[in-house]
This record gives C-alpha cells, structure tokens and sequence, in this order.
C-alpha cells in the first residue's frame, strides 16, 4: 500500500508500505549555493511496520548503512523494527543494517513519556529547547556516530519523524550551513503527514499509557512558525548550532569532515 505523496517535498519524499513521513534530505541547500547531496541523509517516523518489500528497499536500493533511532527505550521494546528482530520476534545479533539508538529526552524522568513534556510546554518549540538542555550529551553523540566512516547512508528517525528527529536535524543542517527558511520547510512537510502518523499512534500498542489524546491540537502540528522559533533560540542563545556542537564536545574536525561529506561542491548540480 502507498499512501498519498508530500506535497511539499514530494520530490523528496520516499514511498514505502510501512513508513509514513520519510524523506531524502537531499537538495537543501546553503547560501553559497552548495547543497546536500542526495541519497546520504534519511529522515523518517518509525521503521516498525515495514514490509519485506520495505526491508529490500532500505538495505538493497537505497544501501542504507546506519539506521539511528532516537525513541526512548520502552519504544524500541514495544515496537522493535523488523530490520532487527529475528522471524521469533527476539532482536538478532546480525541486524540487516547498522543501528544505534540514541534515546533523547526533554527532562531527566525516567518514566517521561509524551504527555509529560508537553505538559511541561507552552509551544512545542519549548519542548524542542528542553531536548538541547536536558540530551545534550546524546545530540552530540548522534552527530559523531554520523560523522563516523561508513555511516552514510543514514536514516535518523522517532516516532512520527517530527520532534526528535526535527531537533536532530535542525541542529546539523544548521551546523553546515543550510538556510534556515530550507530547513524550516523541511521541518513543516512533516505536517500533511500527522493525520496518518497519528491514526496509527493511536492504535498501536507500543504508546499504550502515553495518553495521546489529551494532548493539545498544537502538539500534533509541524507548523514552520515552531522550527523558526528553535533555530532562533540556538542562534541567539547559543550562538548557533555549529558553536552549540563544540561546546558539547564535538571537534571542530568532525563537524567541517561532516560538512564536507554531506554538501555539494558549490559548482556541482544537485
């Protein structure tokens, strides 16, 4: 089954039977004119309901080395993708790609679910800030292990692809240089999706407790004003995210290597 495709990045978007919202970074672009090259760089919602037909696409046709997984743990256990777990259903020691799960949270609640962080918002870009105080530590790690060789092809994903793996990608399409209005297009294409995101949310048991529906209409939106309001807040607070990332500890090296490996020479189509 497809579903229908993004608008607003349809040229983008990639259309498998169990993902919803995924999209190849590819095409954004910086103000020198060099863009991100296409084919390297994935954002998605959950891989947990691919099909075989899906499995053969990431691991064969889109060669897909890294699969980084930002949910939380009792996500993962609850909704473990097929790339990963064994025809019994136990996770295998030979996965089909690479996967790392770097788990970001909004406070240092073990039980955190949803629910709690927004609770704990006005707008959705406060959870988003609350993500770079309180995982700041796992942020910088996600950009190493991408940074690290081979990890290209990747797929960054959470859930529904928008919050974590929006503040992920803010923060490294910001480090290298992408135009702010780009990434912030990029960040609201997730919005035609969340209707189906949500349906399925809903009845999955893998959310089970986290008590969707009591969440405010806002919360489940990629309005382009919530990602303004974040990359103003690491510009004016932090100085940017490419000077945020070498606070935490991520060399200069690795970030310009990063650069370099994902953009476009500027005299080269994209």
């Amino acid at each position: 089954m497809q579903i229908g495709k993004l608008t607003k990045a349809g040229h983008r978007a990639i259309h498998l039977d169990g993902v919803f919202n995924m999209r190849d970074i590819g095409g954004l672009q910086t103000s020198t004119g060099r863009a991100v090259r296409k084919g390297l760089l994935y954002r998605a919602d959950a891989l947990s309901w691919i099909s075989e037909s899906d499995i053969h696409r990431i691991r064969d046709d889109l060669g897909i080395s890294l699969i980084l997984d930002l949910r939380l743990p009792k996500e993962t256990e609850r909704a473990r993708s097929p790339l990963f777990r064994s025809q019994s259903g136990a996770a295998t020691s030979a996965p089909l790609v690479s996967y790392v799960n770097i788990s970001f949270r909004c406070t240092d609640d073990p039980a955190e679910d949803v629910v709690t962080v927004i609770a704990l918002s006005r707008q959705l870009s406060d959870g988003y800030k609350m993500y770079v105080e309180h995982s700041a530590a796992r942020i910088a790690r996600a950009v190493q292990v991408l940074a690290e060789p081979g990890s290209l092809p990747a797929i960054i994903h959470c859930s529904g692809g928008k919050d974590r793996t929006g503040v992920l990608l803010a923060i490294i399409l910001d480090a290298i240089g992408i135009e702010h209005a780009q990434i912030i297009d990029d960040y609201a294409a997730t919005d035609e999706r969340m209707p189906l995101l949500m349906s399925r949310v809903s009845g999955q048991n893998a959310y089970e407790g986290q008590r969707v529906t009591q969440l405010p209409g806002w919360a489940f939106r990629a309005m382009p004003a919530t990602m303004e309001d974040f990359l103003s807040y690491m510009c004016n607070t932090h100085g940017g995210s490419y000077a945020w990332l070498h606070k935490q500890g991520v060399h200069s090296e690795v970030l310009d290597g990063l650069r370099e490996r994902l953009l476009l020479r500027a005299d080269c189509p994209s």
